[in-house]
């Protein structure tokens, strides 16, 4: 599949002030180049890029330093173990000293124009506070695969956002239909000192309570963009994919979700849809665990949801319980149909 590239209509930027990109950094082998090398390679020339090395093993704090050495841009702070992403974030987020934030995990990689097309954004905008688009997967070998949400082209030939996706809609919010991945992500320094750090509790889904606070603190103006920003890397290392640490993503998920559902600003408009969050909570580890071939894992999830007092019966039987019946058929079988439903949906 061909990557879509689309960056020469992007007008020059006038200088819109200091970008911190705050990654973290925890043994990310040979990825971690390829992500500092993205950094450099950005159109846009004012940013400081602040790798946080939460004690990492490999030669990553080497390969930190040297890049330093190279490009006084680049501030490495060698922290003792965190373990936890929310917490080396939030090292990063307290050392920044640019006027918008961004974020890059150490295993993926920027495209030459991410700062430059968010930026632009907030240049079109002022009243932006901050701006966030799509992402676009690869492999391990930095392959490129699909894109993590299918953006549609319009009549100019410009991507634009396909018009069942409601980026502003708290049902979908609440649901994670319309979620945003981190490094799609720019904030104005003032908001994000508003809205305030990551919460260090959480640890998997802390990027997915972090994007559901910025809509409560303003919604009107932290607005989606159709355009692909950067890519987003498939391994089987990554913490999401690791099956020992599932079960801590699933009751951080949960932590989340009741938070929201008693939250004062948003509670009485998101409470129809409490069952529907907490079973798409269970509903996308399993389905993942079907997809990298791990049906036992898969069966294990399904079970565990219709133990959940949040989720109704009648909700576990019309969504769950399909899944259920076809973690027993074989997994090759189970990819064509999931290509088939893909197909289908575009």
């Amino acid at each position: 599949m061909t990557f879509p590239l689309n960056l020469a209509q992007l007008p020059e930027l006038p200088d819109m002030g200091l970008v911190s990109i705050i990654m973290p950094a925890y043994n990310p082998g040979r990825y971690f180049q390829e992500a500092v090398e993205s950094v450099l390679a950005q159109s846009y020339p004012h940013w400081e890029l602040l790798i946080i090395n939460d004690a990492s093993t490999d030669d990553t704090l080497a390969q930190a330093q040297a890049f330093a050495a190279r490009d006084e841009r680049i501030r490495v702070i060698d922290h003792e173990k965190l373990g936890n992403p929310a917490k080396v974030r939030n090292v990063g987020l307290r050392l920044a000293q640019g006027d918008f934030i961004a974020f890059l995990d150490a295993d993926d990689a920027f495209l030459p124009q991410s700062l430059a097309m968010l930026l632009h954004e907030f240049h079109q905008h002022p009243e932006y506070r901050g701006v966030f688009g799509f992402a676009w997967q690869m492999n391990a070998e930095g392959e490129h695969l699909q894109a993590t949400f299918q953006l549609v082209m319009d009549a100019k030939g410009e991507w634009a956002l396909p018009a069942y996706y409601r980026p502003y809609h708290w049902k979908d919010l609440i649901l994670g239909i319309n979620t945003c991945l981190l490094s799609a992500m720019m904030l104005r320094r003032e908001f994000q000192n508003e809205v305030g750090f990551f919460d260090e509790v959480l640890c998997g889904p802390e990027d997915f309570e972090y994007y559901l606070r910025l809509h409560i603190a303003d919604m009107d103006r932290f607005r989606c963009i159709p355009k692909y920003i950067y890519r987003y890397r498939i391994h089987d290392q990554s913490l999401t994919k690791l099956p020992d640490k599932l079960n801590i993503i699933i009751q951080s998920n949960v932590a989340i979700l009741n938070s929201m559902f008693a939250h004062p600003k948003i509670k009485e408009v998101i409470a129809p849809y409490r069952s529907q969050a907490h079973l798409a909570n269970y509903y996308y580890q399993a389905r993942q665990q079907l997809i990298f071939n791990n049906s036992a894992l898969c069966r294990q999830i399904v079970w565990q949801a219709l133990t959940s007092p949040d989720i109704r019966r009648r909700d576990w039987l019309k969504q769950a319980l399909p899944l259920l019946l076809r973690s027993y058929l074989p997994h090759r079988l189970n990819r064509i149909m999931m290509d088939m439903r893909k197909k289908l949906r575009e």
